[in-house]
């Protein structure tokens, strides 16, 4: 059968990478600023500016208190032990965040939720692909596929859209990336473009230009524009953000679920055209669990592919104790060991 090769799906040799390609080696954490992000979120709720306090000269321990609208009571969130009060201080406004997520029920928009959203949907289309190819061997055509999106904000939920801009500065500083000025202009009274272009990218001279769409706000247009500008920088740069919804378990499951969803769609796709598809097999465990010493003495062996079923063993009748010869003798199988009193026993009694 002919083969059909996917270049943009193959692996880079030696490289170790998660369901969608990125790096799993040497990856660079990039801390968002959660100490604006804490911000954001008491305005959203109208409360108070939350305040820091120093708690330890010796060891650099900060609180941050976060004041309600219900009275002098306020949640105090203890940031630890840091080599810098900024650190600690970065730290006790993260377990703020976290914690007030739960309590007011903020749904959070950061690159992690947009990262299980991404795998969630390429799972929807790859299950609504094979369905198309499946009606179109049956003949059936024109039925509509319908998309269900998913990882929205739930309804009576409070919703925070992470300020990207910031997280992008952090980016372009700690990779030495060379920007020009992230610029806007207005199309009349209430449409705005932005943009901005990046140089110098892995030691490359060319140079990338991003724009947004049209917005109705000139901050939607910078923020969506910036978080544009992050995506493409994850992948070349195998960065790995730090944020409220960060959670590499959950990842990792949705890739699992969407591992099954793309091989089923393959193998249909090989059915219908008659040829065979050479892609490599995603890994069912896409992303590194257990990244402590503590957590490989609890580690789970997980399978790199789905075995093969065992075969059925011949059902071989016991009390009877026949041995067949596999070897065919004069077009005819040779049998031993047949009991002597076997024609007598199907033999009918005569009746008088």
């Amino acid at each position: 059968m002919p083969t059909v090769s996917s270049k943009l799906m193959a692996p880079i040799p030696g490289v170790k990478t998660d369901f969608l390609g990125s790096r799993l080696d040497r990856r660079t954490q990039i801390v968002i600023p959660f100490q604006g992000l804490l911000l954001q979120i008491t305005k959203h709720l109208h409360f108070p500016t939350p305040k820091y306090k120093l708690i330890d000269v010796q060891t650099n321990s900060a609180v941050v208190l976060v004041y309600t609208d219900s009275g002098p009571e306020a949640y105090t969130y203890v940031g630890g032990p840091s080599l810098t009060i900024h650190k600690s201080c970065q730290k006790a406004a993260q377990i703020a965040v976290r914690d007030l997520m739960v309590r007011f029920n903020i749904w959070i928009e950061d690159i992690s939720i947009s990262k299980r959203r991404e795998i969630d949907r390429c799972a929807g289309l790859y299950k609504l692909k094979r369905q198309e190819i499946l009606n179109l061997s049956r003949g059936i055509v024109g039925r509509p596929l319908l998309e269900k999106l998913g990882r929205g904000a739930p309804i009576g939920s409070e919703q925070v859209i992470v300020d990207f801009t910031g997280i992008l500065q952090l980016i372009i500083s700690k990779c030495h990336i060379q920007s020009s000025d992230l610029e806007t202009i207005a199309h009349g009274r209430s449409k705005y473009t932005a943009w901005m272009t990046l140089t110098s990218l892995k030691g490359s001279y060319d140079s990338q230009t991003f724009f947004s769409v049209l917005f109705d706000h000139i901050e939607d247009a910078v923020n969506s524009l910036a978080k544009t500008v992050i995506d493409y920088l994850i992948p070349i740069y195998n960065l790995e953000i730090i944020d409220a919804n960060y959670n590499p378990k959950l990842t990792a499951y949705a890739a699992i679920l969407c591992a099954p969803e793309m091989e089923s769609y393959m193998a249909a796709k090989e059915r219908f055209l008659g040829m065979e598809i050479m892609v490599p097999t995603p890994s069912l465990l896409p992303v590194k669990i257990c990244s402590g010493e503590k957590d490989l003495g609890f580690k789970i062996p997980t399978m790199i592919s789905i075995p093969v079923p065992p075969k059925k063993r011949p059902y071989k009748t016991a009390s009877m104790q026949i041995s067949v010869e596999t070897k065919m003798q004069n077009g005819q199988r040779k049998i031993f060991k047949v009991p002597e009193e076997l024609p007598t026993v199907f033999k009918r009694a005569k009746q008088n």
